[in-house]
């Protein structure tokens, strides 16, 4: 499992998330007929550590999770809830680790929605088993 399955995985088991979006938590996209409020994840960066006798088979992934609502209150209460259950935690036993890094707000003119942008700095093994 990589560590987006990782991250995903554990939104969708997060109570306090699930009462908030159900299970709509999708990777780049959301489908064309998703009813707010949902979470898009995205990847936006990946670097690898290397030492001088070579890789040391850890990455530092820059990753973002937008929680789409609408309403701004209720796309804040979302990600609260994701930075809650993300941040600091120690993701399959230690594989995967997400430290705060930046995050804003959003408007979607096309589909009025409100969005809650949190990027996240993710430490992780750079294979994962299953």
């Amino acid at each position: 499992m990589d560590y987006e399955e990782i991250i995903v995985s554990t939104l969708k088991s997060e109570q306090a998330i699930t009462a908030l979006v159900g299970s709509k938590v999708y990777a780049l996209l959301a489908p064309a007929n998703a009813r707010a409020p949902y979470v898009v994840t995205q990847e936006i960066s990946v670097e690898s550590e290397t030492a001088h006798d070579g890789p040391c088979e850890v990455d530092f992934v820059e990753f973002q999770l937008t929680a789409w609502a609408d309403t701004l209150t209720e796309a804040l209460a979302i990600r609260r809830e994701i930075r809650a259950a993300l941040e600091g935690v120690d993701l399959a036993g230690g594989a995967v680790v997400c430290t705060f890094s930046s995050a804003f707000t959003l408007h979607d003119e096309a589909t009025k929605l409100r969005g809650a942008l949190l990027q996240l700095r993710v430490h992780c093994q750079t294979f994962v088993s299953e």
